[in-house]
């Protein structure tokens, strides 16, 4: 459900699919979480809606100018920062006008293809069965990262922290609990 709040607050479908989890076979769904902790309210959380989502993606994803353009105004700009060391980029094979950021969000249009193609939602097939999930959530202010939790394991979500720390989302959340935002976190 995480994926459904953080896309609703970003006013973007893209952290639907890049936050996305599939569960593990093993993880029993309950219907109700086993501790008591807020619950996030969150919004177009339904198997119909997923389903647009993908659509829509899907056909962006058709137009690459277009979808780059859409993944520079709605992603958070540090999750996309290239991490390539200075020398890589002088070296002597690599053209003049090399355009890092440009190929990497290009990249980045490959792995969105790839999460669309292996829900088979690149076709607008439909998902077999829709059973919406609480996960818990961890935040670490001290190094702006968050964690969810499945079943004993503990997942990172790289794209979950760029949205929920640099586009302020993790700001909503603390409103939403009725807590005060610590001022540690940009917006």
């Amino acid at each position: 459900m995480l994926d459904c709040y953080t896309a609703a607050k970003a006013k973007s479908l893209l952290p639907r699919f890049l936050i996305i989890r599939k569960l593990s076979k093993k993880i029993r769904l309950i219907p109700s979480p086993t501790i008591s902790a807020p619950i996030l309210t969150h919004e177009k959380c339904s198997q119909i809606t997923f389903v647009q989502d993908a659509l829509k993606l899907n056909n962006l994803l058709k137009d690459e100018k277009k979808a780059v353009e859409t993944l520079k105004k709605d992603t958070p700009e540090e999750y996309w920062q290239p991490i390539v060391p200075k020398s890589v980029l002088y070296l002597p094979f690599l053209p003049g006008k090399a355009n890092v950021p440009e190929a990497i969000y290009r990249t980045n249009l490959s792995i969105l293809r790839e999460i669309l193609k292996k829900l088979c939602l690149n076709k607008g097939v439909p998902p077999t069965e829709w059973i919406p999930a609480h996960m818990l959530l961890s935040m670490s202010l001290k190094q702006l990262t968050a964690h969810l939790y499945e079943g004993s394991k503990t997942i990172s979500i790289k794209a979950l922290d760029a949205y929920l720390f640099k586009k302020g989302i993790a700001n909503e959340i603390f409103k939403q609990l009725g807590i005060q935002s610590p001022a540690s976190i940009k917006t």
